[in-house]
């Protein structure tokens, strides 16, 4: 007749997300080697537990499969990750609008204070910092995103779009000058946009 086993765990307190790896006690009644494996978002190797940094549930599940002394024994512990970054918010500023040939800068700033990384999704245009740089005229979009750190989430990616118009003409005519009686001279000009 086989007799019955039980696998004991320490208790897990609930953890964060910035939480350093920890270590787990387990053990069985009949000193037999216990398998542990996990679930959610968490790593486990050996008896040392590390955490992903997301939130959620994990459970850990503990199996001993017995011998010829011992029923097989099962245990699970569940804990919880909890989130302790703090939300950001993306803003851009500034105008909608720009000349085509003229530069634009671009103002995107989120409430973290952390750097806002700007690309371009469409339109045909150069972004060098945030300076904006159309090379036709149309829409160009633009996204903003700020991946988090320790400290901040990653924030909501946000998107800009800006209207490219036509550079207005301009048609100039050379200064010339004709005295009383000469012919008229041919008209020259210059234009610019």
């Amino acid at each position: 007749l086989k007799s019955a086993q039980i696998i004991t765990v320490d208790e897990i307190g609930q953890k964060t997300t910035l939480d350093q790896d920890f270590t787990i006690s387990y053990s069985a009644s009949s000193n037999l080697e216990v398998s542990v494996s996990i679930e959610g978002p968490a790593l486990i190797e050996g008896n040392n537990v590390k955490l992903e940094g997301n939130p959620g549930t994990v459970t850990l599940l503990f199996s001993q499969a017995g011998n010829e002394n011992y029923l097989a024994a099962t245990e699970s512990v569940s804990f919880e990750v909890i989130e302790t970054r703090q939300s950001q918010l993306i803003t851009f500023s500034g105008n909608n609008t720009m000349v085509y040939g003229e530069s634009l800068t671009v103002n995107a700033t989120s409430n973290s204070g952390l750097p806002v990384e700007l690309k371009i999704l469409q339109g045909d245009a150069i972004l060098e910092g945030n300076v904006l740089n159309a090379n036709a005229t149309g829409i160009i979009v633009l996204e903003a995103s700020q991946p988090g750190n320790n400290q901040f989430l990653p924030a909501e990616v946000k998107t800009k779009s800006i209207i490219v118009s036509k550079a207005p003409l301009v048609v100039k005519a050379d200064a010339q000058t004709i005295m009383y009686g000469e012919d008229l001279p041919n008209l020259t000009y210059t234009l610019e946009g």
